[in-house]
């Protein structure tokens, strides 16, 4: 039976860490896989190179480049995929292949553009597991607020070519509007598909020194806020704008947090559009799924 569902997986500076990699691609024959190694590090595509020898299977495919951020080499990942669905996963964390199969049967059956799983995250640090579900009335809200690509099957058809930018956070974000996720025909899968690990400074999004990549994130988000078309995108752009601005004011430099609170209060003061109206909306959405 042909593969209907290819995964594109960037890999970076992993070595000694692909301990989950290893574990999800034993299971992952019902699919394709597209390993885009941006050759980071020696160390890591020696381990990724002798991982794919060992399962010595058909449906692997290892990309190798110099690409210097996930969505560049998810934008690689993607010239490759043939298959009617696709997904996007990290090396770091544990999908679950069959499910994710599962999900583009629905998708089939449904004519939707994407399906979303729910996911738990576990805190390598203490150890806590807590578990994201989500609700198909608050879908845009529940994606906004956690935006992370990893727990979706998309319709290949439904993706624009390169949408994902080479900023080294937020590309998800940008990806998500770039699709126009907010008006999208969903399906929403009522299991756990993904598990998401944190390990504090060691994963991207928590790297301080990567913060101000988040500002040029906010700057193409609000474009996107000023010229969306529907209530739903406005919203969804909205509290992705609140959450790069709280992002880089707790964990920025001083002239970052001064220089985004700035950007802010212009944003507000733009009386095109609702704008104050919506960020406040948006701030508290935020602050009630705390």
């Amino acid at each position: 039976m042909d593969s209907m569902l290819t995964a594109v997986v960037p890999v970076h500076q992993m070595a000694g860490k692909l301990q989950n990699l290893r574990s999800w691609l034993a299971k992952s024959q019902e699919m394709q896989i597209v390993l885009v190694d941006d050759l980071s590090d020696d160390s890591t595509h020696v381990e990724l190179e002798e991982i794919v020898k060992n399962l010595s299977s058909s449906n692997i495919q290892l990309v190798k480049g110099h690409f210097g951020s996930p969505g560049a080499s998810r934008n690689k990942g993607l010239e490759l995929v043939k298959t009617e669905f696709v997904t996007f996963w990290d090396s770091d964390d544990l999908p679950d292949p069959v499910k994710f199969v599962e999900m583009c049967r629905i998708l089939k059956l449904s004519g939707a553009q994407v399906c979303v799983g729910e996911y738990e995250i576990v805190n390598l640090r203490n150890q806590r597991v807590t578990v994201k579900e989500i609700l198909q009335s608050d879908v845009n809200q529940c994606v906004a607020i956690t935006p992370g690509v990893w727990r979706m099957v998309f319709r290949s058809d439904a993706i624009p070519n390169q949408p994902f930018t080479d900023l080294r956070l937020a590309e998800d974000h940008i990806f998500l509007q770039e699709v126009k996720f907010p008006t999208m025909k969903k399906q929403v899968y009522k299991e756990k598909v993904y598990t998401y690990f944190y390990a504090g400074e060691d994963n991207l999004t928590s790297n301080r020194a990567l913060i101000p990549d988040l500002l040029p994130a906010l700057l193409r988000t609000n474009q996107f806020r000023e010229v969306a078309l529907s209530e739903s995108e406005i919203e969804f752009s909205s509290i992705l704008l609140v959450r790069e601005f709280m992002t880089m004011v707790k964990k920025g430099s001083i002239t970052l947090k001064l220089h985004v609170i700035l950007i802010l209060i212009r944003i507000i003061c733009n009386r095109k559009r609702r704008t104050a109206r919506d960020i406040f909306l948006a701030f508290k959405i935020i602050m009630e799924q705390k």
